[in-house]
């Protein structure tokens, strides 16, 4: 594959602000190289600001396999999970401007809210949402193609489990949601419209959105995953982000538009002299509230989270960011604010290179002496050997001639799962299909009552449903990733037309 690859370089800048010679890019831009290369990326812009000044960028690499139009510093890319440090911002302007406490409970602003644990119910505050301390189990099956609406997520947190309350770190997407309505709730403006007018367009980020439904330019890239498990190669993968999460993930944005936003925050919140958010907003929100994930550092001594942002050091320097991924992307925006330089680095590719790519800038302009970060790293990443190891195996375990104990009319109903919502089962043309909200998978049959699933359209990869039959002979229940308890509630007939 042809990388075709656009460097842009401000020498003078560079040798005023970090005391590197030009020369030394060379060296840096063939790390860079190589870590595209040895993770498979397609796709991959960076940004590097010192200061009020990009001083870097690296633009490296294509918007879709099979096609070769190249990625730009004005390449829009979803940035995932880095969204969460824009919902904390919003909170923090709401903040600065009286209209709500980081200790006001969640039913202050959302009356309805409830969990399985009335005391943390009536206790969850704004701080414990910003900083994932709810103590909540995984929850991604509410969303993930459900096709709930916001506020439904957030209600469907009533029956989680909940342990460890303020004394675990729990990342939760949904509650970033919640965080989204009480937005809403105390500005007035939908998540998108307070983020795009009050971050966004103050930060002059043009080619930035916070709308997910927004139709996207040609200058998009398209997200790729390891998703050819039997060959273990890399394809495109259609977006498959829910619009109900935007609040945890939603924006999509360029290099050139995040390092505005790197800017903004190296200076304190204070932009053309006009003040976003107030400084010491900032330095409470880059406050360790809990211990959290470790990540690849150097020299760390600690891993928490404070408010919207991930924690650490790096080198015994306090490094601040977060990073995105998932559905074929990955993102990360870092920062050290006591050496005044911040990096984004985003990418078409599910990857833990953005680790990689940053700690090597950081060596670069630190003047560390540098790391092997594609040999500390790599061993993590999804390996396509692996992979097609792994779906070998997955074959190897199907049990062969056996077949459906029903006829496939008999299988076919709506399932409802008390906190997941429904899945409906029909038979059109001979064959089972699966339709929960926004995914639609085609089963073929695997062996006794247990179905292979195939997404469509998007091709992330498959699972498994299994069908039990109750003492009546009939289907009564299945079970999905990895879940029971989606008990039938309706029959529905078979059809013979296309779904």
């Amino acid at each position: 594959m042809n990388l075709n690859k656009v460097i842009i370089l401000f020498l003078i800048l560079s040798l005023s602000f970090s005391g590197i010679g030009a020369q030394n890019y060379y060296q840096l831009e063939t790390k860079l190289d190589k870590i595209q290369m040895e993770f498979s990326i397609p796709g991959v812009s960076i940004a590097v600001v010192r200061g009020n000044k990009v001083v870097y960028e690296f633009n490296s690499g294509i918007l879709k396999l099979t096609e070769q139009d190249s990625v730009s510093n004005k390449t829009i890319y979803p940035i995932a999970s880095a969204t969460k440090t824009f919902t904390a911002m919003g909170i923090g302007i709401l903040l600065d401007q009286g209209k709500l406490s980081l200790q006001d409970p969640i039913i202050k602003f959302l009356p309805w809210f409830k969990l399985n644990d009335d005391y943390v119910t009536k206790n969850l505050t704004i701080r414990d949402l910003l900083s994932h301390r709810s103590g909540l189990s995984s929850e991604g099956l509410i969303y993930m193609g459900s096709g709930f609406e916001r506020n439904e997520t957030v209600k469907r947190l009533r029956d989680m489990p909940i342990s460890n309350f303020r004394s675990s770190f729990a990342y939760s997407n949904i509650l970033y949601n919640a965080l989204g309505l009480i937005i809403e709730q105390v500005s007035g403006l939908s998540w998108e419209d307070f983020i795009q007018t009050n971050v966004l367009d103050a930060l002059d980020m043009q080619n930035s959105t916070s709308d997910f439904e927004k139709p996207t330019t040609s200058n998009t890239v398209t997200p790729h995953r390891f998703i050819d498990y039997e060959n273990g190669q890399i394809k495109p993968a259609s977006e498959s982000f829910p619009l109900s999460n935007a609040p945890a993930g939603g924006i999509r944005s360029t290099s050139s538009d995040m390092s505005e936003y790197i800017k903004l925050l190296l200076n304190n919140g204070i932009v053309n002299s006009d003040t976003i958010v107030q400084p010491g907003t900032i330095k409470e929100f880059w406050e360790p509230h809990i211990r959290s994930w470790d990540y690849w550092t150097r020299e760390g001594s600690f891993s928490a989270y404070g408010l919207g942002w991930f924690l650490t050091d790096y080198a015994t320097k306090r490094i601040m960011f977060h990073p995105g991924g998932g559905g074929g992307v990955t993102s990360l925006i870092s920062l050290i604010p006591s050496e005044d330089i911040g990096v984004v680095v985003l990418t078409n590719l599910d990857s833990w290179s953005v680790f990689a790519f940053t700690n090597t800038i950081y060596d670069h302009f630190l003047r560390l002496e540098p790391y092997d970060w594609i040999e500390i790293i790599k061993p993590h990443e999804e390996n396509p050997k692996e992979l097609a190891k792994w779906y070998s195996e997955f074959e190897n375990g199907r049990i062969e001639g056996t077949v459906p104990t029903l006829d496939l009319v008999e299988y076919c109903g709506t399932f409802r799962h008390k906190t997941f919502g429904d899945v409906t089962i029909e038979l059109v043309n001979d064959v089972l299909i699966l339709n929960r909200g926004k995914y639609i998978s085609d089963l073929s049959h695997w062996h006794y009552d247990t179905f292979k699933s195939i997404i469509r359209n998007n091709k992330i990869g498959f699972d498994t449903v299994t069908f039990y039959i109750g003492s009546d002979g009939t289907v009564d229940e299945l079970m999905i990733w990895d879940r029971k308890e989606f008990y039938k509630v309706t029959k529905t007939s078979s059809n013979s037309g296309h779904h």
